[in-house]
């Protein structure tokens, strides 16, 4: 690197910056994650390698993602390790993290396909060998960075509700509801309680969320059954959360993945009647519960056009997604290609159907 004297030199080539710069960042796959952005649209301001190495970063340092732009910009071995040294400046900023985790979770939502956890499990023997060789890194292995990068985008998430019901509260002049909450409806909250934490902090955020999450529903009577605000809050409570022993708290693997029927008695207790949406309020078309599936849910056996696929291949039960093909023109003359997200190739034409979304939609 320019500007080093060669001890500094010989110092950065001993350090970890070295082993993640030849083991962990070149072997980033950025394709899969092309799906998180419009074919339409230029390119992400920051790179997805860059992303998704300034992740892992983070979480084997446990900081902050402050610390961690402020450290790319002054160490050279955050340059060094994420491939920036010849940037006029460097790529991250403020919301460049928050913003790629959202992109991936509102994705996982709607698709029921974890492009981080299947990065990350590419890269785990890259990872592991720079835990070897540096005791003062954080121990961990690849599922551990995948599970607090999805944690934290969830925490975010629910974040998220809950300042927008706040936010819509104050519009309206309900501030004596608001009690201990006025913090949400500052410009710069986000800021405070995700960009300058970190991990060891995010047991108290949760806790401090849900409460404040819990509060609200007390207080919205029916009144809200009709807000936008109001049922996001309950749908993602009801995606995210569950209430054991009178106490809420972010659901686990082990509790399962939501049902709808959980979804919609929640709904019920609190009138509201929910329309299809992933987290992000993007809307599921409703054509994907017209897929028909076999008893055991491992294959599709016709689309909502009646036509038997050529071909279907099930990812298994980590993504839950069918990869099916058609004759060409099945598709290309069909009035729901568009609906069905179909791609029109020159022999084949070929869909995506994701459990999770078939589930939805329903």
């Amino acid at each position: 690197m320019n500007g080093l004297t060669s001890r500094e030199q010989k110092a950065l080539e001993h350090s970890w910056a070295k082993t993640f710069a030849e083991d962990i960042f070149p072997a980033i796959d950025e394709k899969p994650f092309s799906v998180l952005y419009s074919s339409n649209a230029s390119r992400p301001n920051t790179p997805v390698n860059i992303c998704i190495g300034a992740l892992i970063i983070k979480e084997i340092f446990g900081i902050s993602d402050d610390e961690l732009v402020e450290n790319l910009m002054l160490d050279p071995r955050y340059q060094y390790a994420l491939h920036t040294t010849s940037c006029e400046e460097q790529p991250l900023s403020d919301k460049s993290l928050s913003r790629f985790r959202k992109r991936c979770y509102d994705y996982e939502s709607a698709y029921g396909v974890d492009l981080l956890h299947d990065c990350l499990t590419g890269l785990s023997g890259g990872i592991a060998r720079l835990m070897d060789i540096n005791p003062r890194i954080k121990r961990m292995d690849s599922m551990m960075i995948a599970a607090n990068i999805r944690k934290l985008s969830r925490i975010e998430l629910l974040y998220t509700c809950v300042s927008r019901l706040v936010i819509y509260l104050h519009n309206n002049k309900k501030d004596d509801l608001l009690k201990g909450m006025e913090h949400y409806y500052d410009p710069d909250d986000y800021n405070k309680t995700f960009y300058y934490n970190t991990l060891n902090e995010t047991g108290d955020q949760i806790n401090t969320i849900l409460h404040d999450a819990d509060k609200l529903l007390s207080l919205c009577g029916a009144e809200y059954d009709d807000v936008t605000e109001y049922q996001l809050l309950v749908r993602c409570l009801s995606e995210q959360t569950v209430v054991e022993e009178a106490s809420r708290r972010l659901r686990t693997k082990e509790d399962g993945a939501y049902s709808g029927k959980e979804n919609h008695d929640l709904a019920a207790e609190k009138n509201i009647q929910l329309v299809n949406t992933d987290l992000s309020g993007k809307p599921v078309d409703s054509i994907l519960a017209e897929f028909v599936f076999n008893e055991e849910g491992t294959k599709v056996l016709r689309c909502p056009a009646g036509y038997e696929p050529k071909s279907c291949s099930y990812t298994g039960e980590k993504s839950q997604q069918f990869h099916l093909s058609f004759q060409r023109d099945q598709c290309a003359d069909c009035p729901n290609k568009d609906h069905c997200k179909a791609k029109i190739h020159k022999k084949v034409s070929s869909v995506i159907v994701s459990v999770k979304s078939h589930e939805r939609a329903r």
